[in-house]
This record gives structure tokens, sequence and C-alpha cells, in this order.
């Protein structure tokens, strides 16, 4: 019993982060690529809200295999209001950050 509970606990470990991952939410309010990056900011987002007036972002890379996703989810998003959510290690409201994840839910 000990080695089947071990085995599963093995296998969830390396979700844990991702899951484990602080949310932001918020409708979309700039977007600008930047080299190999594209930023962006959320309205009302709390982590980011009084950061240097407001002047960081979150970011992600072009080169990762969901860049092009997140572009177009972002860019919808953004013409229609919509609220988008990204996942994050933790929140610097002094810094650029890279998010984990972006997704919506309709």
């Amino acid at each position: 019993m000990k080695l089947s509970s071990i085995l599963a606990l093995s296998l969830l470990l390396p979700l844990a982060p991702t899951a484990l991952a602080a949310k932001g939410v918020g409708q979309v309010e700039r977007i600008y690529p930047s080299g190999s990056r594209v930023y962006f900011r959320l309205k009302g987002d709390e982590c980011k809200q009084g950061a240097n007036s407001g002047n960081t972002y979150w970011y992600y890379e072009l080169s990762e295999a969901a860049s092009g996703v997140n572009t177009s989810m972002l860019l919808a998003a953004a013409n229609t209001g919509k609220i988008i959510k990204i996942g994050y290690p933790s929140c610097d409201a002094t810094k650029n950050q890279k998010i984990n994840y972006l997704y919506q839910d309709f």
C-alpha cells in the first residue's frame, strides 16, 4: 500500500509548481512586443497595480511553443474586452515577470 502512495505522489510532484502558481485576472490594458518577448499588462491586476505607476509588465518568450496561441488570445481578449487569467510563480510589483501560463474562460 505504501508503494502505491509513494508512486502516486511522485507522479503528481512535477505538477505542483503549476498547480500552486498565483493567478492574475483582468482585461488586457496594453500589449507590446520587444525583442524576443511579448509584454502585457492587465487592468486591475492586484500584483502590478501600484508598481512604479503601472510601469511593470507580465511577459512570455516568443520562442515558447505556446507564444502564438498566447498572442492570439491576448489580442482577441483586448478587442472584445474579455477577461484573461494568468499563472505566475510569484508577485513582484517592482519588475517585469515571466508568466507560467495564460488562459480564458468562456
